[in-house]
C-alpha cells in the first residue's frame, strides 16, 4: 500500500532513492546480524542474514535499473556497487558456514552413520559451494556493470565540463 501511494505521487527516480536508502539499511542490518550469528554458528539466524543480503541486493538492483533507464549514471554505479557488496557478503558468509560444516564432517563424529550421513553432508557441502559460486559470479557481473556505469558517468561529466569551459 505504501509503495502504491509513493508510485502514484512520485516519479521512479524518487522511489528508487527510497529503495537505495532501504537497501543500505538492509545491508547494515544483515552485516550486524551476520556478526552476531556466524562466529557462533547459529544456522537459522545465519539464513536470516543471508536472506537480508539478498533482499538488499534486490533493492539495489531495482534502484540501478531505474536510474540507468533514467540516465542517472552516478546513482546507477553506486547501486551496482552496493549490489556487488551484498552478493560478496553472501558468498563470504556461505564460505564460512561451508568450511565449518566441512570441518565437522571430517572430525568423524562417532554418532554418525557412515553409510548415509556423509553422503548427505557431502551433497549439502557441494550445494553450498555451488551457491558460493553463484553469488560470486553475480557479484562479478554486477562489478562489471558498476564499472561501465562509472565510466559512462565520468565520460559524460568530462564532456559536459569541456563544453561549459569553452563557452
Amino acid at each position: 500500500m505504501m509503495f502504491q501511494m509513493l508510485q502514484a505521487n512520485s516519479d521512479e527516480v524518487k522511489i528508487s532513492e527510497i529503495y537505495l536508502h532501504a537497501g543500505l539499511k538492509f545491508l547494515k542490518g544483515a552485516y550486524l546480524l551476520e556478526c552476531l550469528t556466524i562466529p557462533i554458528t547459529r544456522p537459522r539466524n545465519a539464513l536470516v542474514a543471508f536472506r537480508s543480503y539478498i533482499d538488499a541486493a534486490n533493492l539495489f538492483k531495482y534502484c540501478a535499473g531505474t536510474n540507468e533507464k533514467n540516465g542517472k549514471t552516478e546513482v546507477t554505479a553506486l547501486a551496482y556497487k552496493c549490489m556487488e557488496v551484498a552478493y560478496l557478503r553472501v558468498a563470504f558468509a556461505l564460505q564460512h558456514v561451508c568450511s565449518s560444516s566441512q570441518s565437522t564432517l571430517y572430525k568423524g563424529d562417532t554418532g554418525m552413520s557412515w553409510n548415509f550421513e556423509p553422503k548427505n553432508n557431502n551433497a549439502s557441502h557441494l550445494k553450498q559451494l555451488l551457491m558460493i559460486s553463484v553469488h560470486v559470479t553475480a557479484a562479478m557481473d554486477t562489478s562489471m556493470r558498476s564499472h561501465c556505469a562509472l565510466e559512462h558517468a565520468i565520460k559524460h561529466h568530462s564532456c559536459t565540463d569541456g563544453h561549459e569551459t569553452g563557452s
